[in-house]
């Protein structure tokens, strides 16, 4: 099964596509790993990185975190709250709509929600989530992946939700880079045990409770600075 990864999405099992992934290591220089998987091999990594990731505490709440009357909870960590609420001024089409009350706002520049997720919230269409694909400030207008089936009207409310954060990909890919570079291995080993290892030149001796996915030590160092300043030591993991 393809990859979802739009924001808020019931389904969404990444927090990147396959697309921006390849784009990102391609300006990589230890990438070998990477381009050497099949795609069905990468979409699986990208999913297991962010499955990692959202094995950890963070702080605030998901903007859907439980099931309610008119959709599912979303599926992954992020993004979190607040959303923003807007009413719908006018749909031209099935892959466009418009919200008056963006057009030529300052804090609302071009693309700025481009990746991002329109989830109607009341209205016509009510609990469907779309992916927006470009934002146009100077219009209000808002193109959405629609195959049609569902109608969004004047009647709908809805969240517009941005694009997940830029570290949180950056996490996902270089967690990806940890993996394919043995990190899953070194844990497993641990899970079963082993408290060091050698192979040829190098070996590896590991602390109490060092590989513990749910201690988040699964996650590259790299990792744990980009999410610095997200993620909670104390808490549920909501």
């Amino acid at each position: 099964m393809a990859i979802i990864a739009t924001p808020t999405h019931p389904l969404a099992d990444s927090y990147v596509t396959l697309a921006e992934a390849n784009a990102y290591f391609t300006d990589r220089g230890d990438a070998a790993l990477w381009t050497a998987l099949t795609d069905n091999q990468k979409e699986k990594q990208l999913k297991l990185a962010t499955m990692q990731i959202d094995n950890n505490r963070f702080f605030g709440n998901p903007i859907f975190p439980t099931v309610n009357f008119y959709r599912d909870k979303q599926a992954l960590k992020f993004p979190r709250t607040p959303a923003q609420r807007f009413d719908v001024s006018s749909v031209p089409d099935t892959t466009h709509l418009v919200i008056n009350q963006v057009i030529n706002q300052p804090q609302y520049p071009d693309d700025l929600w481009n990746k991002g997720a329109i989830v109607v919230i009341e209205g016509t269409g009510r609990g469907n989530v779309f992916s927006i694909t470009d934002f146009v400030a100077s219009t209000g207008t808002f193109t959405i992946e629609n195959a049609g089936s569902v109608v969004i009207d004047e009647t709908s409310d809805v969240y517009v939700i941005k694009p997940i954060e830029l570290r949180v990909k950056q996490a996902v890919y270089e967690q990806v880079l940890f993996n394919l570079n043995g990190a899953m291995e070194r844990a497993q080993a641990q899970s079963a045990g082993v408290q060091s290892y050698s192979i040829g030149d190098l070996s590896e001796t590991f602390g109490n409770g060092a590989g513990s996915a749910s201690s988040g030590a699964l996650l590259s160092p790299e990792v744990k600075t980009l999410l610095s300043g997200l993620i909670s030591r104390i808490g549920r993991i909501i």
